[in-house]
């Protein structure tokens, strides 16, 4: 009967431990899913909020490089305030309706004030600046630079920019050149071809025949 007995005790002692451990490792196994989760959900969150935060930054940023992109060409044309809200709002006006941003219209429009270009001839000259970018594929800046330096080779005003844009676009895309490299070779001929009495359009002819 004793033996029955401890047999029985050893029995139900047997069971809880068993049934101790089982729960144990039970409690344990929902602290660590508990923890993982935790920490998915803490990654989650974090990567949440950088996912938040970087569309914030982002204007922001913009912003920045835009005010910057103007303060130099204010420095460059030494414009006024009225003349800078002008240019502020065509550099705006053609982020919003071409393919290039404000900013990049900002820094086109220091090339042109570096050639000497005034508030109006900059207004004026943009549309076709930006038109003969869009076509040859070209960086703004550079296609600012290049017409810019190239009109004042032959002798021509700011307000022929949009016609050297065409001319240029023109040539670049019916020979095997671009205007990148008609702006390379306007550089070293532009300036013999004008004191000669050549014009934009002899030597876009003689170039593309060249190319």
């Amino acid at each position: 009967r004793i033996k029955a007995q401890l047999n029985a005790i050893n029995g139900k002692t047997s069971t809880a431990y068993v049934e101790i451990k089982q729960k144990g490792k039970a409690a344990v196994d929902s602290t660590k899913k508990a923890g993982k989760a935790l920490a998915e959900n803490g990654g989650t969150l974090a990567a949440t909020g950088a996912a938040m935060v970087a569309p914030l930054a982002l204007p922001v940023n913009t912003a920045m490089d835009f005010e910057a992109a103007m303060s130099k060409v204010k420095a460059i044309t030494n414009s006024t305030d009225d003349d800078m809200a002008r240019l502020t709002k065509t550099a705006r006006d053609l982020g919003a309706s071409t393919q290039f941003s404000a900013t990049e219209a900002a820094q086109a429009m220091s090339y042109l004030g570096m050639a000497g270009w005034k508030t109006e001839q900059i207004i004026a000259g943009m549309p076709g600046l930006l038109d003969l970018a869009a076509a040859s594929g070209e960086d703004l800046a550079r296609v600012s630079d290049i017409v810019s330096d190239d009109l004042t080779a032959f002798h021509m005003s700011a307000d022929q920019a949009a016609h050297m844009a065409d001319v240029m676009a023109a040539a670049s895309t019916n020979a095997n050149t671009n205007v990148s490299m008609m702006g390379e070779t306007f550089k070293y001929a532009g300036g013999i071809a004008g004191a000669l009495g050549y014009s934009l359009e002899d030597v876009a002819l003689a170039t593309g025949l060249m190319a």
